[in-house]
């Protein structure tokens, strides 16, 4: 491991590179039984493959029976659809993102990444450290959407899944996945109908 790549493990292994483009996930406090989420750990551990266990995870929060869904409320995931756009080509480089009921789907770059804008395009990007970029966007979302439900406590979960887009083929698949969440859910029937999706790119 070279001094460019930083690696730390919690539940979900994770590695930040300084120049690249995220796949990022991230949902609600609440929003799955803590059973389902321990079983979830021990199928990564045992496949040592994330992205399986991201597909298994995704699947979990489309059938969660938790009743924990504050982003289906129009204002909150306005507030949150604004805070990732505002971050847009200052903290990150945003390609896409979907706002479900209960998590949220995110493809930025950080740094001088090539993957999807020329690095002569993104020279004017800050040089956070991705998970510091993460902490400031749930802290805001967060405390503002307390306040908008008059609550307290844990709105998002602490820990997200991410994970490093290495190529454009994979790229188009990601940000297609992003974008058609809707769908797949039953939600909408064509992607552009649903409010909080977008995406940089043309898609048929």
């Amino acid at each position: 491991m070279t001094d460019e790549e930083r690696f730390h493990r919690r539940h979900l292994p994770h590695v930040y590179l300084p120049n690249a483009v995220y796949f990022i996930t991230f949902r609600l406090a609440g929003s799955l039984p803590q059973s389902v989420i321990g079983a979830l750990r021990e199928k990564v551990r045992l496949q040592k493959d994330s992205w399986i266990g991201f597909v298994d995870y995704e699947r979990a929060l489309e059938e969660s029976v938790c009743d924990v869904h504050w982003l289906s409320k129009e204002e909150i995931a306005d507030l949150v659809a604004e805070s990732i756009q505002y971050r847009d080509r200052v903290d990150y480089d945003l390609a896409a993102y979907c706002i479900m009921p209960n998590h949220v789907h995110m493809v930025i770059g950080v740094g001088e990444h090539e993957l999807f804008r020329p690095v002569g395009q993104i020279d004017n990007l800050s040089n956070k450290d991705i998970s510091k970029i993460m902490q400031s966007l749930k802290r805001y979302t967060a405390t503002r959407a307390n306040e908008i439900l008059h609550r307290i406590g844990a709105f998002w979960q602490d820990e997200s899944f991410d994970h490093i887009i290495r190529s454009e083929t994979e790229l188009d698949r990601i940000v297609k996945y992003v974008v058609y969440n809707p769908v797949k859910a039953g939600l909408v029937k064509e992607w552009r109908e649903w409010k909080w999706s977008y995406t940089i790119f043309d898609l048929e």
